[in-house]
């Protein structure tokens, strides 16, 4: 290969990475856990609430500057949904509510035969629960019953 051509395929290889890399209008925010992030979400005041990998919840109030831990008890979170201020966190049997924020969460229901996967909330505020049967292939679906 010819010398000259050799350095222009280079320099257009470097010019495409950087094009294609170029962020225009993002800014890079510093995340915890080295940004391994399975979920995001953004309460109604503001406040952004992330889940990592590893099954740690965290709140920024200050749309990403920085972060705090919210924990109950060494409880590894699988999923969380947001309905106004409340965080409504799984792991695999137990929901866990916090009215305050994050603050603090309270263990309020026990799944004693299924495996929660996933939680999502509704536009009129109630709670889809997805979960496994144990020693079955059924995926049965649960609502809350109040907002």
């Amino acid at each position: 290969m010819v010398p000259w051509f050799r350095l222009l395929c280079l320099a257009l290889c470097f010019f495409l990475t950087n094009l294609a890399t170029a962020q225009t209008g993002y800014t890079s925010i510093d995340s915890p856990e080295g940004g391994q992030i399975t979920k995001m979400l953004q309460a109604d005041n503001g406040d952004l609430y992330l889940l990592s990998k590893g099954g740690t919840l965290y709140k920024s109030s200050t749309l990403g500057e920085s972060w705090t831990e919210l924990a109950y008890h060494g409880a590894v979170f699988i999923d969380f949904a947001v309905v106004d201020d409340n965080v409504i966190s799984i792991d695999h049997q137990y929901v866990y509510i916090s009215n305050d924020r994050g603050q603090t969460f309270s263990q309020e229901v026990y799944f004693s035969s299924t495996w929660l996967n996933q939680i999502r909330a509704l536009p009129n505020k109630k709670l889809i629960l997805i979960g496994q049967e144990y020693f079955t292939q059924n995926f049965p679906l649960f609502i809350s019953s109040d907002a």
